[in-house]
């Protein structure tokens, strides 16, 4: 997967990142991004790959959706929730470090990631 980061203000490419689930390809960060943010937009990337390339598990067909049509369960160390008709992927967590992917209900194209160990949030949108 290619991730490019733009500045909302003026579109200046912060980073552009080209990963697999296991590793980064390549990495062009502006030198003006802190160290710790460096090391976020790489793992991000990652885990963008492993979101969208990787087999998602399917929910346990033994777990049914809950009054608001929301199913949740663990798989691999992380925290899956699928929601809507038919059921989608709406949100993946870690248990720590605390970190999420998070997809818009009104925008299927747009995920935050939230990082709350470095102060980090995110928009990803994915161009149709």
């Amino acid at each position: 997967i290619r991730l490019a980061g733009l500045a909302t203000t003026g579109g200046a490419k912060l980073f552009q990142i080209t990963a697999t689930p296991t590793a980064v390809c390549s990495s062009e960060i502006s030198p003006l991004a802190p160290k710790v943010a460096r090391h976020a937009f790489e793992r991000i990337a990652m885990d963008l790959a492993r979101a969208f390339l990787d087999n998602e598990p399917v929910p346990p067909q033994a777990l049914r959706p809950d009054r608001r049509g929301v199913v949740r369960f663990t798989s691999n160390g992380l925290q899956y929730t699928y929601a809507g008709k038919p059921l989608m992927l709406f949100r993946k967590a870690s248990v720590k470090p605390r970190w999420a992917w998070r997809r818009q209900p009104t925008t299927p194209n747009l995920w935050q990631f939230v990082d709350r160990n470095v102060h980090l949030m995110l928009e990803v949108r994915f161009l149709e």
